[in-house]
């Protein structure tokens, strides 16, 4: 994602940080500030993915003694955190940044109620099936809101650290993600993942929490928001953000093969037109003549039954007297007594 005053945040899957989309609708975001950005990303289920922020060079701690970022996956209300120390290596006038530092999150510690285990779980991104239904379930209720599903909601800002006046004792427990989701739930949003919890490793129980991190009071203490709608590639190109897969280009060798029968098609075609016009023809002749025999090899016109009935008798008493005439002769027969 770009870089906020040297501050750059991004979404890894097997090492390397994924595309990011710009948001279709960012111009018109009535909540788009200085410090937010927001991008999408396009992910396949089964991925399990890393968010990494970077302090680039230049990075002014100002009078913080820690940079704070803190992970909200989906509607999830608590954080996973993790912090970037001031090095001992900065000016002490400015705490400016000499070389890049880093920190990432890839995993959550929860406790399995059912077990009373701590187990260290993956990141991972998953199907979310979209059901109908008009009426929410208790599952869905108890999620509450819905209008963080599909997202990675990233928050940076410098801190200074101070000592707790009771230890804080973690009690975070595993929430078991939703597989399927309804209509109503997501009010027209078009999601298609959300992330799933892949058990990593058991783990012991985490120590108790004796420092608090507060953000500096002033403008330097506001928080950077880096936003990531993940979404599949079929929604991406629903919204806008990558373009559609154009269909491949035509066979040439497929379509220079019909190119070539189409001339062959039309040829055979004026070829058989040609041969019923002559047949045709043929038997217009034949039909002026007064005997009415006809070629070899000729399909007869449509006659009436007397004309039927009469060269059938004709047939009979000429039965071998007169041989068949070639379609282009003419026979003429004298009817004269004399």
């Amino acid at each position: 994602m770009p870089c906020e005053d040297f501050i750059d945040v991004s979404v890894h899957v097997d090492g390397a940080p994924l595309a990011e989309y710009a948001d279709p609708e960012a111009a018109d975001s009535k909540n788009a500030t200085k410090f937010a950005t927001t991008r999408y990303v396009e992910v396949k289920a089964g991925q399990k993915f890393a968010v990494h922020v970077k302090l680039l060079a230049g990075f002014k701690f100002h009078s913080a003694t820690h940079l704070r970022a803190a992970l909200y996956i989906d509607q999830e209300s608590r954080a996973t955190t993790k912090t970037i120390k001031l090095p001992p290596n900065c000016p002490v006038h400015a705490n400016v940044l000499r070389s890049s530092r880093e920190c990432q999150i890839e995993s959550r510690l929860m406790l399995d109620e059912k077990t009373g285990t701590w187990f260290t779980y993956d990141l991972q991104f998953g199907d979310l099936a979209v059901k109908e239904d008009w009426f929410l379930s208790d599952d869905e209720i108890e999620s509450g809101d819905f209008s963080s599903l599909g997202t990675l909601h990233v928050k940076v800002f410098r801190a200074t650290k101070v000592l707790r006046h009771q230890p804080f004792k973690y009690t975070t427990k595993l929430k078991k993600p939703l597989d399927e989701v309804s209509e109503t739930a997501l009010k027209g949003r078009d999601v298609s993942n959300n992330v799933k919890y892949v058990v990593k490793t058991t783990a012991p129980p985490p120590r108790p929490g004796l420092w608090n991190y507060y953000p500096l009071d002033d403008w330097r203490g506001s928080p950077y928001e880096f936003v990531f709608h993940y979404r599949n590639r079929r929604v991406l190109q629903t919204l806008g953000c990558i373009a559609r897969t154009p269909s491949p280009p035509p066979n040439l060798a497929v379509k220079l093969e019909r190119t070539e029968e189409k001339p062959k098609v039309k040829k055979e075609n004026s070829q058989k037109q040609i041969s019923e016009s002559q047949v045709r023809f043929a038997w217009a002749e034949c039909g002026n003549c007064g005997n009415g025999n006809v070629g070899t090899n000729v399909v007869p016109a449509k006659r009436t039954w007397d004309e039927t009935k009469l060269e059938d008798d004709n047939d009979q008493e000429e039965n071998g007297k007169l041989a068949l005439v070639p379609i282009h002769g003419r026979v003429v027969i004298d009817l004269t007594n004399d």
